[in-house]
């Protein structure tokens, strides 16, 4: 999956340091040693740097965007370990814990060393560090311009619109010298940047409740768009590579669409591979097993003339991958401990920059204020139980009668907004998946309109045969749920308005088949009716 692929993080905002504090410095490569020209040389040299700067001056009459689309090549030949370092990988450090909000640390890890230090400079929205600027940038490294000096991003429309409820979104650019904001290109579907290359940013569009994805390619300086081909995708894995099939995730490209996948699951044990794509050709970064000694268990990446930067899932380890030098691996110190129950880890943010980087220590990450549990009312769930289940009967043809898809404005208490589709009646909807497999388990959603708030159960029978859903509370916060006879599901607290009431929870069907889903509240009832099919879900 893409690194925004449907889970947001809190990014962490670091203010700007004490007036006593010297800034924090990043000691600069030695100098380079003087090259000799023949006086005549010298001289002509001179005379075309003059002509030269003319011809830019008098050309000059605005920023032309298409300048910050320069064509890189290749970063090859990689140096060698020797002449790399030292230098300063920008990081951004999340740390998670059970009852916490995420919080960040914005810095750099310095090769070969390992330490991290906080930059005191790094303001909100910091996220990708821009060497040709030298500063932070809000963006991603597929959202940034190939010279580093420009970003793109996509804007909801209208202002203040969620995933739930936009009419159309916009693709913007942003100058960032002098911080230009440019509309490229408009669409009535949802816009995602895929990756800024030299031959123009690769986007993506779906439609706002769902449908094919298409991709296209806009030319920066002038809004140009043409469609793309599926294969311009560089998050499409090798289908070579994957013989046998099997699970694969994306792990990130360069501007010239190489790209790194992980084939193999994280599941301890699981044989699997890290690969990278260049030109067609496929190489093989690491192959092993989970948890194996080598402790090469890959999160973030980046790439520069060094080779490509990975950080690691325990956060103990920066990795650099080259042809020429292989795997290394630099343990890391300096970062915050671990919130009880927690994790820290670190995603690489640009480009490993010469020289060391001083900055601050990183300070801890603030224990979670304990909040005292919501009281749960009582119910008297027999009331409901008593209802009848009314479920459809099975057509004379033998097709299952799905329940067409429901469009909804879905905002959840956390103030975003939630699945935009769902199956069912007014309140109450089945939502999570599009498609349901009888193999393994499956997230569903209950989403409730703030209409109502009391209580509902949930029941479900196979229409064709014989079989269940075995619909439970998933780990973690799904909220409060019962267990009732006869397999149903009570839930006292849904909806909190104004906002919907979203349950979260597992599905692990018995048998692939026709089901009906009966939701019932204090005086109305919910039916949907999904198809499972046989086998688990698709590898991704």
């Amino acid at each position: 999956m893409r690194e925004d692929e449907f889970r947001e993080k809190l990014r962490g905002a670091l203010g700007d340091p004490p007036a006593s504090m010297a800034p924090p410095s990043l000691a600069p490569a030695g100098p380079r040693p003087p090259r000799i020209y023949p006086t005549a040389m010298g001289a002509l040299a001179v005379a075309l740097a003059v002509l030269l700067v003319l011809v830019l001056v008098g050309t000059r009459g605005g920023w032309n965007p298409r300048g910050s689309v320069v064509p890189m090549g290749k970063p090859t030949p990689f140096p060698t370990a020797a002449s790399a370092f030292p230098c300063a990988l920008p990081v951004m450090v999340e740390g998670e814990a059970p009852g916490a909000p995420v919080s960040a640390r914005i810095g750099f890890v310095n090769v070969p060393s390992g330490s991290f230090r906080v930059d005191p400079r790094a303001g909100a929205g910091s996220n990708y560090y821009s060497a040709a600027l030298g500063r932070w940038l809000p963006a991603t490294q597929r959202t940034v311009s190939p010279d580093g000096t420009s970003y793109a991003y996509v804007k909801l429309m209208p202002e203040g619109a969620s995933y739930s409820s936009f009419t159309s979104s916009e693709l913007h650019v942003v100058y960032a010298p002098s911080n230009e904001d440019r509309k490229l290109w408009s669409s009535v579907d949802g816009i995602d940047v895929v990756m800024w290359q030299p031959s123009g940013i690769l986007v993506s569009t779906v439609p706002k409740q769902g449908g094919a994805m298409l991709l296209w390619r806009i030319d920066p300086a002038n809004g140009h768009v043409a469609r793309a081909p599926q294969s311009a995708d560089p998050g499409r894995p090798p289908l070579a590579a994957m013989p046998g099939g099997g699970t694969s995730s994306y792990m990130g490209s360069d501007v010239q669409g190489d790209s790194v996948f992980r084939l193999g699951s994280r599941d301890p044990g699981t044989k699997y591979s890290v690969i990278v794509v260049q030109s067609g050709r496929t190489i093989t970064i690491y192959s092993g097993k989970q948890g194996d000694a080598r402790d090469f268990d890959p999160d973030g990446i980046s790439f520069d003339v060094h080779g490509i930067w990975f950080g690691n899932y325990d956060g103990k380890w920066a990795w650099l991958w080259s042809p020429t030098s292989g795997l290394q691996g630099f343990k890391v110190s300096g970062l915050p401990a671990a919130l009880p129950g927690g994790d820290v880890l670190f995603f690489p943010q640009g480009p490993c920059v010469p020289g060391e980087f001083t900055g601050v220590a990183a300070a801890p990450f603030a224990h979670p204020t304990p909040s005292p549990s919501p009281s749960v009312p009582a119910v008297d769930w027999s009331v409901l139980l008593a209802r009848p289940l009314v479920l459809p009967a099975m057509p004379t043809n033998g097709a299952c009668p799905v329940s067409p898809q429901q469009n909804l404005a879905v905002t959840t208490s956390t103030g975003k907004g939630g699945p935009n589709y769902g199956y069912g009646q007014w309140p109450a909807f089945v939502s999570g998946q599009i498609f349901w497999y009888s193999a393994g388990s499956q997230g569903v959603v209950i989403l409730v309109n703030p209409e109502y708030k009391g209580p509902i159960i949930i029941r479900s029978k196979r229409l064709d045969g014989s079989g269940s859903l075995g619909i439970a509370a998933s780990p973690g916060p799904a909220g409060p749920s019962v267990a009732l006879p006869g397999g149903a599901l009570g839930i006292p607290v849904t909806s909190s308005p104004p906002y919907w009431g979203a349950w979260f929870g597992v599905m692990v069907p018995t048998a692939a088949g026709c089901y009906g889903i009966q939701i019932d509240g204090n005086s109305w009832s919910s039916v949907a009716v999904i198809q499972v099919q046989k086998g688990p879900p698709p590898p991704g």
